[in-house]
């Protein structure tokens, strides 16, 4: 891993998703991309050209100023790791969600790491948010962090619900580099919502598919409501990350089978590691 693209937009859920950034880049040895996508003031559509385009430079340079200056201010605490990590800005107009995928795009990065403030229910259903579509959408993984995760400076353990499909296969392999590198564990479990003892077969044929480890555990668990589960898991757990395989949906797919990833997105106060299915094909 070489490059984590952060999204900044100076809310509490991106300061946060900062902290993690910065802990992970140090980890990885890779360098931070930070990004701020803003909307071009209105102006005078009268304005000469020459003027117009002396006053958007001179903002520009003055709002890059501000900008390094509030990362910088954020990092006061971490100032030792902010000395070690290879760190650009970027200031970009435009609209939040298409210029975080575009950029994340064009600079190759190998993870995204950003703040969600959540939504639920038919708001989240039709408006959505931004950390939710980048999830689905993305070029690479997305650490989604809540405005209301509280990060104590290490992430110990991640969670992996499966199905058993051979991209989770792929998905696990990711995790377990990743979590080798940053020192923590991985919980993968299933939800049987069936109540059958085939799970339990089917969990441990996984399991055998996988180079023993001792970061990786493998466990069934009894449940009914696989959103309500795993988050339950997850807590009773103690998990610093769930992360999960994501799936590109049209409008239709969406309104009949909502995203367990982006849901979680929502509604959970733990981050949420979504990695795109397409990333395996």
């Amino acid at each position: 891993m070489k490059k984590i693209l952060v999204p900044i937009d100076f809310s509490q859920a991106a300061m946060n998703a900062f902290k993690y950034a910065l802990k992970i880049a140090e980890s990885l040895n890779c360098e931070m991309e930070v990004l701020h996508v803003y909307k071009f003031p209105v102006v005078d559509p009268y304005m000469p050209v020459h003027i117009l385009d002396s006053l958007s430079q001179e903002q520009q340079d003055k709002a890059m100023a501000d900008f390094i200056d509030y990362v910088q201010n954020l990092a006061e605490e971490d100032h030792e790791i902010l000395e070690k990590i290879p760190m650009n800005y970027r200031l970009q107009m435009g609209f939040g969600t298409e210029e975080i995928l575009a950029t994340a795009k064009k600079i190759k990065a190998d993870m995204i790491v950003m703040g969600t403030t959540g939504a639920s229910g038919i708001k989240a259903m039709f408006l959505g948010s931004v950390a939710g579509e980048v999830i689905e959408k993305a070029s690479c993984p997305v650490l989604a962090i809540p405005k209301d995760a509280v990060f104590d400076g290490s992430i110990k353990k991640i969670a992996f619900p499966t199905d058993f499909s051979e991209e989770n296969h792929k998905a696990l392999n990711y995790l377990t580099e990743l979590a080798n590198i940053l020192e923590s564990e991985v919980d993968c479990f299933h939800v049987d919502l069936s109540h059958t003892e085939q799970y339990t077969h089917k969990m441990q044929q996984f399991a055998n598919q996988h180079p023993a480890n001792e970061t990786v555990k493998f466990e069934v668990i009894d449940g009914n409501n696989l959103i309500v589960d795993m988050e339950k898991y997850a807590k009773d757990k103690e998990v610093d990350v769930l992360a999960m395989v994501t799936h590109k949906r049209n409008f239709f797919q969406e309104l009949f089978s909502f995203s367990h990833a982006k849901q979680l997105s929502y509604q959970s106060t733990m981050p949420i590691l979504g990695i795109q299915s397409h990333l395996f094909t």
